[in-house]
């Protein structure tokens, strides 16, 4: 007997529901009051939010998926990301993480540069982009909250810039 693949489409809304809820206990640590830093920046941060010299700081990798799936435009559209790898940053004791992070529009490209190995997540967007809230998101955006946007940007580049 072959066996179906649990998927979100053939879930019916309770199933979906529990299951965002026991994903949202994996990300209780991006979500406590008191795991934020004084001004979402690190101690010796200068310079552009989300820069090699001032990172973005979160608490692993679910906080990092968490944040990355959480940025919006400032009309709404989600970002889809690609990780450029990791470099030293003079902000941090530790490597960085570089994403290139592309609206679902094409309109916005940039990379930024993450501390995932920080105690603080921040609750911060880079210039010109907003972070929708954690209370603010439907069912089917927590859903995809470790996946990324559902949507596909064509084109996404591959140009290795994030050296830049």
């Amino acid at each position: 007997m072959e066996k179906t693949k649990i998927t979100p489409e053939n879930l019916d809304e309770n199933e979906r529901i529990k299951n965002v809820e026991n994903d949202i206990s994996l990300l209780s640590p991006c979500l406590t009051s008191d795991n934020k830093s004084n001004g979402n920046e690190p101690r010796f941060g200068n310079g552009r939010f989300g820069g090699l010299r001032n990172p973005i700081t979160v608490t692993g990798f679910p906080c990092l998926y968490s944040y990355l799936n959480r940025l919006r435009t400032q009309s709404g559209l989600p970002f889809e990301y690609l990780r450029k790898g990791s470099r030293f940053s003079p902000a941090t004791e530790t490597r960085v993480d570089a994403y290139e992070i592309k609206s679902v529009d094409g309109h916005i490209i940039m990379v930024i540069n993450i501390d995932r190995h920080n105690t603080c997540n921040s609750e911060r967007a880079p210039a010109g982009i907003r972070l929708k809230p954690m209370d603010e998101l439907t069912v089917s955006e927590l859903e995809s909250l470790y996946y990324g946007v559902r949507e596909s940007v064509l084109n996404f580049t591959d140009d290795d810039d994030a050296s830049k």
